[in-house]
């Protein structure tokens, strides 16, 4: 069939046939594979030349495609160059004008961003301003011509974007693909917005489901990978703990480009946890290692230090207990082969290096005796649990075989406290935990498992030999477990939530059968053991003679005194936790505490402040019983709710005179020997000497001294206790019944508390200890201080007798305690901290010292202005470049800064004390204003308010206009 022209392809207008050059070239190719085909097919022609011909001309056709691709980049490279001029002018004009039009909308955008803070800074500066801006009818026209944000759409550069089939496919996908993932993220958003929920609410396994669920949507969400760690965490789901905390990290240091991103820091310490837990030690440590070097803000927390040597600790325990592991099967192997069937290793103890070994050896053999009976009471037959107690108070290695294996022999020691057979098996137990205890791994090995903990606080309840004396050591060995517990941060929560586990039981399993039980209150265990001693809790025979009741009576109360210390150091421990604190609350109600100071209710008599606080001074206690009573305040103090408990009713009001009768006398040896008499005044000095005098005669001449060991103890016994009532002093005086006290009794607080100022000593490196002490209590001292200065009869006690009477003694005071701080290296000393604390509690007492308001007033007679003018003089001679100093140093608070020159500035009221002022070094003025530009608050005001004092004399106004100091003065000082 003929085919017509027109169907042939490429014929007709606009195409031509193919050329006879091309045609030839193809019948070439085509003669070419005929003949390799033929080659192949015949065995001529190898497969290798083949494929060498193709490759040939494989690389001969990308050569080509490679010239081709550099001469159309070239040619569009040389496209602008290829343009006539008048194009390239247009191009040119072009250009420039998108330039000018974008320079005047950025212009434009700049005065609208100005137009609008003003118009936020005139609306909040004044409310008036604002509300009248609000009811203003006319248009503000100045606006008019301002940039919008709504005028983006114009911008002229837009028409220039392609406009074209292949571009407006790519802006459809990038606007497709960019919808999609606002929705994962919506998705993944919605999904960790009901894990937390569910997290919070305490259902944690639906928690970790949904933040995974919310994963599948946004798989390089971080903050849901950290969240699906804790929740599996709170789970036990130690891997997938671990394997999200890696997915965590890896996002953090690879996209995110972020390895100290908070999130991954959370996961390390979650992932080490997790790690710890399987006890992989090692990997732990390296992990928190990693965390602390992440972490610049753990140098002040500390949180990762605390974890990380924990961590350590753990990892260094378990490589002890795998060596002794391996001594002691290596042993029992070695028993056996010589025929001891039972495998019972008998080991020589000779005091050698095997020593520990050995007794090691002999704990085994006991605890595997432990409950062997059944729990009869048989137990105690076989088992000499004062011989365990010895070996776990003496050897490391044998407390660390009681919490080997999980805490086997930690565990089996508080089954016996669960349901003793009789007292000695659950004494016995009781003292033997409470020697394993001494060591803060076997603490957590205890409080690791709640029901163990719970025994123990149960046990120290336990009212079931109430009538004999082993009720006393049964509570009392039970305490001290719980005391050692309550010493480190972690056991201490687990304490807590013990006593919280004891308190929801229910009333009928707590009480005696004879109905005397203890109380069901959160801690009635404490407050048994806290009941003051009396003649009627003796219970004799009749045919016992008075001396056997009286040596019975004497034994008993020196038993209760000793459970009484244990208790109060066991809440005075668990009130530095919240929990502990929030609990106790439940023991008392400011609404069951009388506001009489002259009756007591029966519950404001049982009121848990108020049965601490009689130990405070009791005749029954001791200087150690007077210390935990009084720490135990200070600390339970942090909760508003017990420090208003603690001043309520007749105990409270009698609470600061104990505290101030049970102060130890200030120490002496430390007090500058200048001041006559030495920073106490009004008459205190001659009855001190005169008292101090009595005690000289009293001692027999021909005594023996003291031991200087003894000694040192006793001294740094005193700090501590000083201490110790110095702080509940502090915390109880800021409440207004307190301080109502203290203005009844100014002049023996201030008798009190001036000699402790100067308590702080250098010592040896080998007394450390005595030095923190000292500056522990001069600090406290200085803060109490501060709290009495408050009252205005505290103030006239101090000042009384042109300072003698104690405010020269608090000048001396800032003045050494500011040269040591400023002088010392806060990452070498370890006093630091109570030193500046020392600084702050004394600046403050100046400043309120210092100020002279009242003889500035209206009705202010000349004498009273003259007398305050001689004081104010000795003041600043004592303290003004102290002062100065600490305004200008950089190593001291805000709170020391602004006290500082809040006392400056007083001083600066005086102009008799100008020319004294002007010789001050370092220079008040450059002091001052660079706190005025360095410091915040209070600190940078009272700094102003100082300069603005000063600019009265015309030296401190030249330099105040020299070191352009007087727009820092019209800032915070109206004209």
């Amino acid at each position: 069939m003929t085919v017509p022209p027109y169907e042939i392809p490429g014929f007709g207008k606009g195409t031509l046939p193919p050329s006879a050059h091309e045609a030839e070239s193809f019948l070439e190719e085509v003669e070419d594979v005929t003949r390799l085909v033929d080659g192949l097919r015949s065995g001529k022609v190898s497969a290798e030349y083949v494929d060498r011909v193709l490759r040939e001309k494989d690389e001969e056709t990308a050569k080509s495609e490679t010239r081709a691709k550099q001469a159309a980049e070239e040619a569009e490279k040389n496209k602008y160059e290829n343009l006539s001029e008048e194009k390239k002018t247009e191009v040119r004009e072009k250009v420039a004008e998108m330039m000018r039009e974008k320079e005047r909308r950025e212009r434009a955008r700049e005065l609208y961003a100005k137009y609008q803070e003003e118009k936020m800074d005139l609306s909040g500066s004044d409310p008036a301003i604002s509300v009248a801006a609000k009811k203003q009818t006319a248009t503000d026209y100045t606006s008019w011509d301002l940039w919008t944000p709504s005028d983006d759409e114009d911008d002229p550069w837009m028409k220039y974007m392609p406009d074209n089939p292949a571009f407006k496919a790519m802006e459809a996908d990038i606007d497709k693909r960019h919808e999609r993932q606002i929705a994962q993220r919506q998705a993944a958003h919605r999904a960790r917005e009901a894990g937390n929920a569910a997290f919070k609410a305490g259902q944690f396994a639906e928690a970790l489901k949904t933040y995974e669920h919310g994963l599948e949507s946004d798989k390089r969400s971080i903050e849901l990978h950290g969240n699906a760690a804790m929740a599996a965490l709170k789970l036990g789901c130690f891997a997938q703990t671990i394997e999200h905390c890696d997915r965590a990290n890896e996002l953090a240091e690879f996209f995110l480009e972020r390895p100290n991103h908070p999130t991954a820091i959370k996961c390390l310490l979650r992932r080490a946890a997790a790690r710890d837990a399987l006890a992989h030690f090692a990997e732990a440590v390296a992990d928190l290692e990693k965390a602390e070097r992440l972490d610049p803000g753990d140098e002040v927390t500390g949180e990762i230090a605390t974890k990380l040597a924990a961590a350590r600790r753990r990892r260094e325990d378990a490589k002890a207990e795998r060596a002794l592991k391996r001594r002691l099967r290596d042993a029992k192997a070695a028993t056996s082969r010589d025929g001891d069937g039972d495998g019972d290793v008998d080991v020589d103890v000779d005091g050698s290096e095997e020593d520990a070994f050995a007794q090691t050896v002999r704990l085994e053999k006991l605890m595997r005796r432990v409950g062997g009976t059944g729990g009869t009471s048989e137990d105690d037959g076989f088992v000499d649990y004062d011989a365990m107690e010895a070996l776990l108070a003496k050897h490391e290695s044998c407390r660390l075989y009681a919490r080997g294996g999980g805490g086997v022999g930690i565990g089996k020691l508080a089954s016996r406290l669960s349901n003793p057979p009789d007292a000695r098996v659950g004494i016995g137990a009781a003292k033997a935990l409470a020697a394993a205890c001494v060591d803060e791994a076997n603490c957590e090995c205890l409080v690791s498992v709640p029901e163990r903990v719970t025994a123990v606080a149960r046990f120290a309840s336990s009212s079931k030999w109430r009538t004999g004396t082993d009720a006393l050591d049964a509570s009392f060995h039970a305490l001290e477990a719980l005391r050692e517990c309550s010493r480190h941060l972690g056991p201490r929560s687990a304490v807590v939530a013990a006593f919280k586990r004891l308190a929801s039981e229910d009333k009928s399993s707590s009480r005696e059968p004879n109905g005397a039980g203890s109380s069901t209150r959160a801690f009635g265990a404490l407050q048994d053991q806290l009941r003051l001693p009396v003649d009627r809790d003796v219970d004799v025979d009749e045919d016992e003679d008075a001396s056997d009741e009286t040596k019975k009576s004497a034994k008993k109360k020196a038993a209760r005194a000793r459970n009484a210390r244990c208790a109060l150091a066991v809440f005075g421990n668990l009130a530095l936790d919240p929990g502990a604190r929030a609990l106790a609350r439940r023991d008392f109600s400011t609404s069951e505490t009388s506001t009489s100071v002259t009756t007591v209710t029966e519950k404001e008599e049982d009121a848990f402040p108020h049965v601490i606080g009689r130990w405070i001074g009791s005749p029954f206690g001791d200087a150690e019983t007077t210390r935990l009573a009084a720490a135990a305040i200070g600390n339970g103090c942090a909760d508003p709710a017990w420090r208003a408990a603690c001043v309520s009713g007749v105990h409270g009001a009698s609470l600061c005179q104990r505290l101030f009768d049970a102060l130890p006398a200030g120490p002496s040896r430390n007090r500058p020997r200048d001041a006559v008499p030495v920073g106490l005044g009004l008459g205190l000095a001659a009855r001190r000497d005169a008292r101090d005098g009595a005690d000289a005669r009293e001692t027999p001449s021909g005594a023996k001294k003291n031991d200087p060991a003894d000694a040192a103890t006793e001294g740094l016994s005193r700090l501590e206790t000083a201490a110790s009532v110095l702080a509940a002093l502090s915390n109880v005086l800021l409440e207004p019944r307190a301080r109502a006290w203290v203005r009844g009794h100014a002049d023996q607080a201030v008798q009190k508390l001036l000699p402790w100022l100067f308590a702080h000593t250098t010592t040896t490196d080998d007394r450390i200890a005595e030095t923190e002490a000292s500056a522990t209590a001069a600090s406290r001292a200085a803060a109490t201080l501060s709290r009495c200065a408050r009252e205005r009869e505290v103030i006239l006690a101090l000042r009384s007798d042109r300072g003698a009477g104690g405010a020269s003694t608090v000048a001396r005071f800032v003045a050494a305690t500011a040269h040591r701080v400023l002088s010392m290296d806060a990452s070498e000393s370890p006093s630091f901290a109570a030193e500046s604390a020392a600084l702050d509690g004394g600046t403050r007492a100046l400043a309120l010292v210092a100020s002279f308001a009242d003889a500035f007033a209206t009705d202010a007679k000349e004498g009273d202005r003259l007398e305050a003018s001689v004081l104010a003089s000795t003041l600043a001679d004592a303290t003004a470049s102290s002062l100065a100093a600490c305004v200008s140093s950089s190593a001291v608070s805000d709170g020391v800064v602004g006290n500082a020159a809040l006392a400056l500035g007083d001083f600066a009221r005086f102009d008799s004390l100008f020319s004294s002022l002007e010789k001050t070094e370092p220079a008040l003025v450059p002091c001052l204003l660079a706190a005025c530009r360095e410091r915040k608050g209070a600190a940078q005001k009272n700094a102003a308010i100082a300069c603005a004092r000063l600019a009265r004399h015309a030296p401190f106004m030249a330099s105040l206009k020299e070191h352009h100091g007087l727009e820092l003065i019209y800032s915070y000082v109206k004209p």
